[in-house]
């Protein structure tokens, strides 16, 4: 008999998983929550030593580096909403944000621009750095601003997306035709000739926030860049705080969180699981339902006894990561970073260049004179040896002078020493590798010759919550569906998003949005993450956390009335 037994044992704790968590948690199922994959936000670099001047030597202070930036770009979606009403946490989410100003900037080579919530404000940037095209851009937002009603409209509806039984099929076709009506219309871009730099913007910021690495449909394109534009918010505490108010509520209601554990085996009879064994070393626990956050891959090496059919195979698409999320966190003096500088930013290649873009993420250093800044860009999986130096010269093309007032620089990804740029830093020889030597930046001037580092070996940052080995680019998926065999390029446009020619399938699954299905050849595991709705990015994660908890739920009766005779009267929408 198992030591315990849980209605959901939930394996992942993205965002989706963590939301369906204590969706369900609430609806009174007992739930496991089991790490996973998951990996803190940040991590921290303590130095043996730094000499503070001729008289003695400070205590060494910590260095908070970050695995990568985050945003709640769901934040206006009816789908979040719809989550926080029933778990009548509207206000206190609400509480705990602000609205940013600017949303963002946007840096090409030869200009800047802030992306400001106020329609007045952004006219005037619009008419100073793109005069050309001030008609398009107003043409671009309307438009943006029309699709994205109707969709909220179809995102509202309590429906299983994407469907799994016929009555599914039923109501989300309904959603799918509102959908299509929605892009009846000009395309988002045409307004705007071609080569044009402002439509590097759109499809840069939707890709930043999206977790599929091709083409994304138009939906998807005006979901992700509306969301950018539409109010881009902050959260007390970041990824920490909202992981932390998520963990609290499945708590609260009796859910068990064990964000440092992970699933080794699932034991199954037939087509069920009915145990899952963790690396605790504690005996497997029963589960009646399994919400598993991955690729279809990752859950068959889990249940290593289970063999399924070749036609439920066939009915997943196959899952390809060629594509990652690549992160830099860089600790900089203050003094080295425009004053103006925006929370968010994008830094983006010239119109004719083949390089990818950066997304710059700014927050408070570890001291008061410095910030953090947590760089990710969009890298192909075997260019993860260039990725660091390649961001280094993108940050110094766009603010000069910046080599100079590094302090800190560090990627969990490369495997590569830390760069420490204090050089009155005194380490032991198991923490440094080499003594000093001079940054081979791409160029090079008589003052850079100056800048030199010391490389602190990747043990030392162990003790702080940071990693030996490299550790995974997040991934950015394409789905090949066994019945789409046509493939061709993608547009130039996307060939510069990424610094490399796609070669993409031809379709996806609903609605042009979805790749793995909700349910799995295992009958009671369901799938949930960013590989169900990668094109979406957040919102989709929701929509699947959504509908799995909505079928989780149908299956007991009881706890179905049970629900909705327990939704609060209270919460004030």
């Amino acid at each position: 008999m198992a030591r315990k037994h849980f209605d959901v044992v939930v394996l992942g704790a993205g965002l989706g998983s963590l939301f369906a968590a204590a969706l369900l948690a609430r609806r009174s199922f007992r739930v496991r929550v089991l790490g996973q994959r998951w990996i803190a936000p940040r991590y921290s670099y303590f130095p043996a030593r730094i000499r503070s001047g001729a008289d003695g030597a400070d205590e060494p202070s910590a260095t908070r580096l970050s695995r990568r930036p985050f945003q709640l770009l769901c934040h206006g979606s009816p789908v979040l909403a719809r989550f926080l009403l029933e778990l009548a946490q509207t206000q206190t989410l609400r509480r705990s944000t602000r609205f940013r100003d600017p949303m963002f900037q946007v840096f090409l080579p030869d200009c800047r621009l802030d992306v400001v919530p106020d329609a007045d404000r952004f006219r005037e940037e619009i008419h100073r750095e793109f005069p050309d095209v001030d008609g398009a851009v107003d043409e671009l937002y309307t438009l943006l601003a029309s699709i994205n009603g109707r969709v909220d409209s179809a995102f509202d509806r309590q429906a299983v997306l994407p469907p799994v039984s016929f009555w599914e099929r039923r109501a989300a076709r309904k959603i799918e035709t509102e959908l299509a009506a929605a892009l009846r219309g000009p395309d988002l871009l045409s307004a705007f000739p071609e080569g044009h730099p402002y439509r590097q913007i759109p499809i840069v910021t939707a890709a930043f926030g999206s977790d599929y690495g091709s083409v994304l449909p138009p939906i998807a394109l005006a979901r992700l860049h509306g969301a950018w534009t539409r109010g881009v918010v902050s959260i007390a505490g970041g990824e920490e705080g909202l992981l932390s108010f998520l963990v609290e509520r499945i708590q609260a209601h009796g859910g068990e969180v064990c964000l440092d554990e992970r699933a080794v085996r699932l034991i199954t009879v037939d087509d069920r699981v009915t145990h899952v064994e963790d690396d605790s070393g504690e005996e497997a626990a029963g589960c009646d339902h399994v919400l598993f956050e991955g690729a279809l891959p990752e859950l068959l090496d889990l249940a290593t006894r289970f063999a399924p059919n070749r036609a439920d195979l066939d009915a997943y698409p196959e899952l390809e990561a060629a594509e990652g999320r690549f992160v830099v966190s860089i600790e900089v003096a203050r003094a080295g970073l425009p004053e103006s500088l925006a929370e968010n930013a994008f830094l983006l290649p010239g119109v004719d260049e083949d390089a990818a873009p950066v997304w710059v993420q700014r927050s408070a250093g570890s001291s008061a004179d410095s910030e953090l800044l947590v760089a990710e860009t969009l890298l192909p999986v075997d260019a993860v040896l260039k990725g660091r130096r390649f961001v280094l010269g993108v940050l110094e093309r766009h603010f000069p002078f910046i080599e100079h007032h590094y302090r800190v620089v560090d990627s969990p990804h490369d495997g590569l020493p830390l760069w420490d740029f204090r050089l009155d830093y005194e380490g032991s020889d198991a923490d440094i590798r080499l003594e000093v030597r001079v940054i081979p930046y791409g160029r090079r001037d008589a003052q850079m010759d100056n800048v030199c580092y010391f490389e602190v070996e990747r043990t030392a940052l162990v003790k702080g919550g940071g990693s030996r080995d490299p550790e995974a680019l997040r991934p950015r998926w394409v789905a090949m569906f066994p019945e789409a065999n046509s493939f061709g390029p993608l547009p130039a446009s996307l060939a510069r998003l990424t610094g490399r020619m796609h070669r993409a399938p031809s379709e996806l699954g609903w609605a042009g949005l979805a790749a793995q299905p909700l349910q799995t050849p295992l009958a009671n595991v369901w799938m949930a993450g960013d590989t169900v709705l990668p094109t979406l990015g957040q919102e989709g994660e929701l929509l699947a956390a959504w509908s799995v908890a909505s079928r989780i739920t149908a299956s007991d009766p009881h706890k179905e009335r049970l629900r909705k005779e327990l939704w609060s009267k209270l919460e004030i929408k």
